[in-house]
């Protein structure tokens, strides 16, 4: 988890807490309530960054709870796959 956390901070320079989801909840919500005080534009890109984080962990975690019941054990091959193509993009950012 450490690793994790001391990996993974940023996204479009923006800190995030990629280990839990009530730090990005409150950030988006703060950046959209910014936003819906200041009509700031980048508050409403921040919001919807932090939204996104949040969203994406949703679909996650539900699909891996739906393959979990389908596949069973089986369904732990599915991390190395999705790693691959996270390392890829991470090389092809970084070049």
């Amino acid at each position: 988890c450490a690793m994790q956390v001391q990996t993974f901070r940023k996204v479009h320079g923006y800190g995030y807490a990629s280990t839990m989801c009530i730090g990005n909840l409150r950030s988006g919500t703060e950046s959209l309530s910014h936003y819906l005080r200041n009509k700031d534009k980048e508050s409403l890109y921040k919001a919807f960054h932090f939204w996104g984080i949040i969203i994406i962990f949703a679909i996650g975690a539900g699909s891996g709870g739906v393959l979990s019941n389908i596949w069973g054990i089986k369904t732990i091959l599915v991390s190395p796959i999705l790693l691959t193509f996270v390392i890829i993009m991470m090389i092809k950012e970084y070049r």
